[in-house]
């Protein structure tokens, strides 16, 4: 019971940062309040689950920007803010499906866009550390699908998948904007003679 406690006030604590927590439309799992509404739910899942897809295959393929993958980002993301506003405005009324699956319409875009931004500027990288990240994918996925395996309380699952995408999430965008100011210090200045 004390588990349960402390990973309740943790994740109440550490979703605080990342999501506004309205009651009014927060989901119960089994009886429990999950503190990350379903539009962040959505936007963290998204995010973390792109990256750790991105990570596994970056090596055999590279993300280009190209004309389908412009038109895919920017579609999510109309579909985001246009369900948002369309609610806020009172045109349609958003539901925890919608808002579940334009938040996960976004993390997907915007970890897109995270990841293509960091490959201009990181580049391929070493091979060793492009296996890294590939292991490190799958020991999250693997240690995640083993909760699943062998934990019986949903809302215990879910909360500690999110809490895991919430701070990979935060270290990727924060590593992403170390990488860039390290490329700017860094990159050798073109001198004109």
């Amino acid at each position: 019971m004390k588990l349960l406690t402390t990973l309740d006030s943790f994740s109440g604590s550490l979703f605080s940062y990342v999501c506004h927590q309205d009651s009014s439309i927060l989901v119960d799992i089994q009886g429990k309040t999950l503190m990350l509404c379903p539009r962040c739910t959505g936007l963290q899942a998204g995010f973390f689950a792109s990256v750790l897809i991105l990570f596994l295959i970056s090596d055999r393929k590279s993300l280009k920007a190209g004309r389908a993958f412009k038109w895919l980002v920017v579609g999510a993301l109309v579909f985001l803010f246009s369900e948002w506003m369309l609610a806020q405005l009172g045109i349609i009324h958003s539901g925890t499906a919608s808002r579940f699956l334009s938040g996960l319409a976004g993390g997907v875009a915007l970890s897109l866009l995270a990841f293509a931004y960091r490959n201009q500027f990181a580049g391929r990288g070493s091979r060793s550390r492009s296996q890294f990240y590939q292991l490190f994918s799958m020991i999250v996925i693997s240690l995640l699908l083993g909760l699943l395996l062998f934990q019986s309380d949903l809302w215990i699952v879910v909360t500690l998948f999110l809490a895991v995408a919430v701070v990979t999430n935060v270290l990727f965008v924060l590593q992403t904007a170390i990488l860039r100011v390290y490329s700017l210090l860094v990159k050798p200045k073109n001198k004109t003679l």
